[in-house]
């Protein structure tokens, strides 16, 4: 159910005819779907935006002492940033917090601040059942790219944990996480709505998004359907629930296939009305992608056009110059900037 679950779509673009394959399918259809959050993971989201909305309370100076920069070399910033940094154009009404992996500051200070002394820990483990969840997303996925005999073969990995921490193309490891603020922005008098943040494709393999309120249902991100150019609000938000939406990266890697399967764009943002623009608005997105320098091998047989411009001899139609994930990272913040 949820996102994705229903009967629109891309005509042809389902694995199956819709059995055997939901999630696959949903990812045709629209590009994200809604899966259920478990108890424990619930109230550590709660926890975790309580301490977010600790931290962005503070005085912009306090804040400022954790300045995320993207110095030259890195593979992703870490820290906090104000509306208008680390991408004026995706964060112009937000500001919030980054990390990349494993990575976490005591954003509160030291351990004489309340609260202060839990906010890593706390924070870690929040993290640690966010991958969890994941890995069953990501576990699903591979069991329907096996089931709908697209998934070229792994040797050596472990059923079901292919993509999982430490599998052979580990997407969670080397994750990063975000939780931002909106901030009230202009309405369009001829909308009647405000986009707080623009179109946009996410660039990791899957993203997970968390909500810390259900008020307004969905908190306004919206995805586009390509079917129809329309935009499919997401029906609802909160703790209790999580919408996966497939990045680029899903389409480099499982949407180039000789099979004709296509997933969908997703391409997706944030609107609010006037009468929602003073609700508090909090969202954790976690973008799941390999390591830095792990090369984009695609997971699925490879199109008989992208097969020709291969070289010869390489098994299973493996691209002769592949790419590795921080070239095309390093485009994509570009892009940003």
């Amino acid at each position: 159910g949820g996102v994705g679950g229903g009967s629109g779509g891309r005509a042809g673009s389902s694995i199956g005819g819709g059995t055997g394959t939901p999630m696959l399918d949903a990812c045709a259809r629209l590009g994200a779907f809604q899966v259920p959050v478990p108890g424990q993971l619930q109230a550590q989201s709660r926890e975790a935006f309580e301490f977010a909305a600790r931290f962005l309370a503070l005085p912009e100076r306090e804040k400022r002492r954790f300045r995320a920069d993207l110095a030259e070399g890195a593979i992703g910033p870490n820290g906090y940033h104000a509306p208008g940094e680390l991408g004026a154009r995706y964060n112009r009404f937000r500001s919030g917090f980054v990390f990349q992996g494993r990575t976490l500051w005591p954003l509160l200070g030291d351990g004489a601040a309340p609260g202060a002394a839990d906010f890593v820990p706390r924070l870690d483990g929040w993290r640690g059942g966010v991958w969890r969840l994941a890995e069953a997303v990501l576990g699903r996925l591979e069991a329907e790219l096996g089931d709908a005999g697209l998934l070229l073969p792994q040797p050596g990995h472990i059923s079901g944990r292919l993509f999982a921490e430490g599998g052979l193309r580990d997407m969670v490891s080397h994750s990063q996480f975000h939780i931002k603020r909106m901030h009230p922005a202009p309405v369009k008098d001829q909308e009647g709505f405000a986009v707080r943040m623009p179109l946009h494709q996410d660039p990791g393999f899957i993203s997970i998004v968390l909500h810390a309120s259900a008020d307004p249902p969905g908190q306004g991100l919206e995805v586009l359907d390509e079917a129809c150019g329309a935009f499919v609000p997401i029906p609802s938000s909160g703790p209790e629930v999580a919408t996966v939406v497939v990045g680029q990266l899903f389409h480099l890697l499982c949407g180039r296939g000789r099979a004709g399967y296509r997933p969908a764009k997703a391409a997706h943002r944030v609107v609010t009305r006037p009468m929602d623009m003073d609700k508090e608005r909090l969202a954790a997105t976690f973008f799941f992608q390999p390591a830095p320098g792990d090369l984009l091998e695609p997971l699925v047989a490879p199109s008989e056009a992208l097969a020709d411009a291969c070289a010869p001899g390489l098994a299973q139609g493996v691209p002769a110059q592949q790419e590795a994930f921080s070239d095309r990272r390093s485009r994509t913040l570009a892009r940003y900037a």
